[in-house]
């Protein structure tokens, strides 16, 4: 679990304890609830599983994954393979 702080503006408002699932879930919905958005994570966080995640829920025709470095699509093709999203590919 960590600490995870709610901010408005330039102050933190809330002091929650979350796991990561419980982030995650939350990045997701708060995704999915908006058509312009972007997810900004500390590392570790789980920004693959997270995407799949609101993938499996917007069920896109297609998807194009752009990554800067071979290790990262190491880290997709591990991922999509246990989490199971079954998009094109």
């Amino acid at each position: 679990m960590d600490y995870y702080s709610i901010w408005e503006g330039n102050r933190s408002v809330k002091e929650v304890i979350m796991t990561r699932e419980e982030r995650q879930k939350e990045a997701s919905d708060s995704f999915v609830g908006n058509e312009k958005s972007i997810i900004i994570a500390a590392p570790r966080f789980g920004k693959i599983k997270t995407t799949i995640d609101i993938l499996r829920r917007l069920m896109p025709e297609r998807v194009l994954v752009v990554y800067p470095r071979v290790d990262i699509q190491k880290g997709w093709d591990d991922d999509v393979k246990k989490w199971g999203w079954e998009g094109e590919r």
